[in-house]
């Protein structure tokens, strides 16, 4: 039972989640350090206080935060020099990704994006694989193969899609749509 329940939990992070507030922290002291990575000498407090930041953010739910991070694939941790090295892979840059582009300050300008797509039947897995990022990543499903969203997210999808690594095969094109009838609006895309 408890191993359904971590699978459940490392599925999909949530922005309250341990596991994400712990994934944000490593990503700033990342960021701070102007590396690809986290390197945590011994003997500093960070060092000995990795495991006890799951208590600190979140009381006592010990496995959630990093080792949660770790085993969902999201991080990587490499021992040296007595100490540790902490890389964000590329699933654990997806989730900051897409919290950095829904949490920057947007104004809607009345307009649509919107992704459609053709993608042939022996391709179905990648037409399956898509349907799902775009979801995850915050699109709604207009129809099966048309996806909108209410911000200009081309650049920031396009590098989610490569840190996928996989290759859409089929015909996969970009439109801006001033007015989708009968009428759509912003309040019924947040709504849904």
């Amino acid at each position: 039972m408890k191993i359904n329940k971590h699978k459940k939990i490392l599925g999909s992070l949530k922005n309250e989640s341990l596991g994400f507030k712990t994934l944000k922290i490593i990503w700033e002291r990342i960021r701070e350090g102007g590396e690809t990575f986290l390197r945590i000498p011994p003997n500093t407090f960070l060092y000995h206080n990795l495991f006890k930041l799951d208590q600190a953010v979140g009381g006592n739910t010990k496995y959630f935060g990093y080792e949660s991070l770790k085993r969902g694939g999201y991080i990587k941790e490499k021992k040296a020099d007595g100490g540790r090295v902490i890389y964000l892979t590329d699933k654990g840059k997806m989730e900051i990704l897409k919290d950095d582009f829904w949490k920057k300050e947007k104004k809607w300008d009345r307009k649509w994006r919107a992704i459609i797509f053709d993608i042939p039947e022996e391709s179905h897995k990648h037409r399956d694989f898509l349907r799902r990022k775009l979801k995850w990543f915050g699109f709604k499903e207009l129809q099966k193969s048309i996806w909108i969203i209410p911000y200009n997210a081309k650049k920031e999808f396009e590098e989610f899609l490569k840190l996928c690594n996989i290759k859409v095969e089929g015909d996969v094109r970009y439109l801006t749509i001033e007015k989708i009838e009968p009428d759509f609006t912003f309040k019924e895309y947040l709504n849904k």
